[in-house]
């Protein structure tokens, strides 16, 4: 049967069913009435250590969700989400927004529907997840291995600090000191910005950025720094 995004709308869903059932969309016509299996693997942001080998093998989190044909996308990702105990990610992904959100996207969905010859299938709208309902009830099994990995873009900026604070405190001679230009310093920055302006050659065939016409026959001599 053709995917539906809108519960209420929805033909199958029956308003008075027991919430307990399916939360709350009735019985499935799939795997003794529980929905689609959904295979889950939850790929999260592995720690950036030195000593861990190149090829070692990433530490995830697997579940069995059994996921409702008239389900919407959003309401997958909750009923996922709330398994792997992963409620931190709902505000930063993209996918359950419905929209691309100022920072980065916290989560990327890939599928792979039973038996199916693509893997890894890029899960990002809900055309997608119709896509992948589609294919799962066509099946001759409704099984899909759903997998989550949490993107570094994402928190990339966070680990980084936190690994500079805490190498500061384990070693606080490697802390830096900042430096703050003295007032003379300022003065001769803005010095010779100013004669790098006055200077800068505007005839396209010299080779030189920063170049003096010198005699009569306006040879362009190149200045260096040390000339300014």
């Amino acid at each position: 049967m053709p995917y539906t995004n809108n519960r209420e709308d929805s033909p199958e869903h029956d308003d008075n069913c027991d919430k307990q059932v399916n939360d709350g969309w009735g019985p499935s016509q799939y795997n003794d009435e529980k929905g689609m299996k959904f295979s889950i693997i939850f790929v999260p942001l592995q720690p950036a250590d030195p000593k861990c080998q190149k090829n070692a093998k990433l530490t995830t989190i697997t579940k069995i969700v059994y996921v409702h044909e008239d389900m919407a996308v959003k309401d997958m990702i909750v009923k996922v989400l709330d398994n792997i105990k992963q409620h931190d990610l709902f505000s930063t992904s993209w996918l359950y927004n419905g929209f691309e959100l100022a920072g980065s996207d916290s989560l990327s969905f890939m599928y792979t529907v039973y038996r199916s010859q693509n893997k890894d299938v890029s899960l990002d709208n809900e055309d997608d997840y119709m896509e992948l309902c589609t294919q799962a009830q066509d099946a001759r099994k409704q099984e899909v291995t759903l997998k989550l990995v949490v993107n570094a873009d994402a928190t990339n900026g966070e680990d980084e600090q936190d690994e500079n604070d805490a190498e500061e405190n384990e070693n606080p001679r490697k802390k830096r000191k900042q430096h703050l230009p003295s007032v003379e310093e300022i003065a001769q920055d803005q010095h010779i910005t100013e004669l790098q302006n006055k200077y800068h050659c505007k005839d396209r065939t010299c080779p030189y950025d920063l170049c003096y016409p010198s005699g009569p026959s306006a040879k362009h001599v190149h200045l260096t720094h040390k000339h300014l």
